[in-house]
């Protein structure tokens, strides 16, 4: 288990970027522990949790010095093979399905090289069902036009936002570099894999980075079922370390309030908004000052004896909504009652809290998490790809003995 596994599931499940449900009266602690990975993109941060990325090759000059041919193509290979993809058995395999010649890997790669490999990737998955692409005429790049037979795969990663450029040129004599490379196939990874994810949920709310019986998954259900996430873009990755923004945040609680017809509730908390950039990170004062709204007149009536912030100015707003807060059970911030009101919350510290506070006052019915799959399932579906790719070889080498 890499480096980033290791914290994430820390982090997930006791004390990073996240919440845990503490005591009797359900008191929940946020706690956080700045990411080491936060000044990463979203497609760098996911690629190390999947495996395209080495922790220790996102620290120093390592993200931007070139990457050889082979490296890219052992990339590749992995991100094929996470896939599903028979292109993505064996190193081999990249050649033998004419994705990425592994026989010719000296020297770096260059951007050109890395766009048409996409472009073979694309019509291989398509080629075997793994995604469906629409005839669609991209715009060229000035430096850069497909040739025919790319032409719709190109058009795909064009759409999907897997590749990008330099303003107008796409930069094809410049050499790929690790950050681009794991970026373009991260990008290419998770638009396939929520292709395939998406529609066998029936509707439901899924994320290609945590499997149906994560436990950030039944907070997340619930909130869905709130309407928390009605006004929301929900993205194919939910990368719970990632910052939420002011606008994402207030969203969310508004969508409860709508399902609710709550208008005053809401108006009130578009109130605490107002004159801020909805761009900027929400912060520990902005989650408390929101919700703490919301508990009305409910958190007089309980016994719980209110939380004394050390950071927190007696008498003020803030303390008025933490105190209403831990009326519902609710702690935020560190275990010495330090609450750093200006330090950002993370997607998981967010969806935590407002879950704990969508329990205390029944805003969802308990959720109960969908059957998933077994070791048999897994060892099935590994049976069924080592067939399906030995009659793929099968009929390979027929048709090469006829044309020999």
């Amino acid at each position: 288990m890499n480096e980033r596994t290791r914290y994430f599931l820390a982090g997930t499940l006791a004390a990073g970027l996240t919440v845990s449900l503490l005591s009797d009266v359900n008191t929940l602690q946020a706690i956080s522990n700045r990411v080491a990975y936060s000044h990463l993109t979203s497609e760098l941060r996911m690629g190390i949790d999947i495996g395209l990325l080495d922790p220790a090759d996102a620290r120093g000059g390592n993200l931007d010095a070139p990457l050889s041919r082979r490296e890219f193509g052992l990339l590749l290979k992995k991100t094929l093979q996470m896939l599903g993809s028979p292109a993505g058995s064996e190193v081999s395999d990249l050649s033998l399905y004419g994705v990425f010649d592994m026989k010719n890997t000296k020297g770096s790669i260059s951007r050109k090289e890395v766009l048409e490999s996409l472009c073979r990737s694309v019509i291989h998955l398509a080629d075997y069902g793994f995604v469906t692409i629409k005839e669609a005429k991209a715009a060229d790049f000035s430096d850069y036009s497909p040739m025919p037979k790319y032409a719709t795969a190109f058009g795909y990663l064009r759409a999907e936002n897997v590749v990008r450029g330099y303003g107008a040129a796409f930069g094809v004599k410049r050499a790929v570099s690790r950050r681009e490379a794991v970026t373009f196939l991260y990008r290419l990874y998770e638009k396939v894999a929520a292709a395939r994810v998406r529609p066998s949920q029936d509707k439901k709310i899924a994320f290609i980075d945590i499997s149906e019986d994560h436990p950030v998954m039944e907070q997340i259900r619930g909130l869905h079922e709130a309407g928390a996430f009605d006004a929301i873009d929900i993205q194919p990755s939910f990368d719970g370390d990632r910052t939420m923004k002011l606008k994402d945040l207030c969203a969310m609680v508004c969508g409860v309030m709508a399902k609710k017809d709550k208008a005053a509730d809401s108006e009130r908390v578009q109130k605490l908004v107002a004159g801020k950039n909805a761009e900027a990170d929400a912060t520990r004062e902005d989650l408390a000052m929101m919700l703490g709204t919301l508990t009305g007149s409910i958190s007089a009536e309980n016994k719980i004896a209110p939380v004394v912030y050390t950071d927190v100015e007696g008498g003020s707003p803030l303390e008025e909504a933490l105190t209403a807060l831990s009326g519902q059970g609710i702690t935020l911030g560190y275990p010495n009652k330090v609450l750093r009101c200006a330090e950002p919350i993370s997607w998981f510290e967010g969806v935590g809290v407002m879950a704990a506070l969508g329990k205390a006052m029944n805003w969802f019915e308990p959720i109960v998490p969908d059957e998933v799959a077994g070791k048999s399932d897994f060892e099935r579906l590994a049976n069924v790809l080592k067939e399906k790719k030995a009659r793929v070889r099968a009929i390979l080498e027929r048709s090469r003995s006829k044309r020999q």
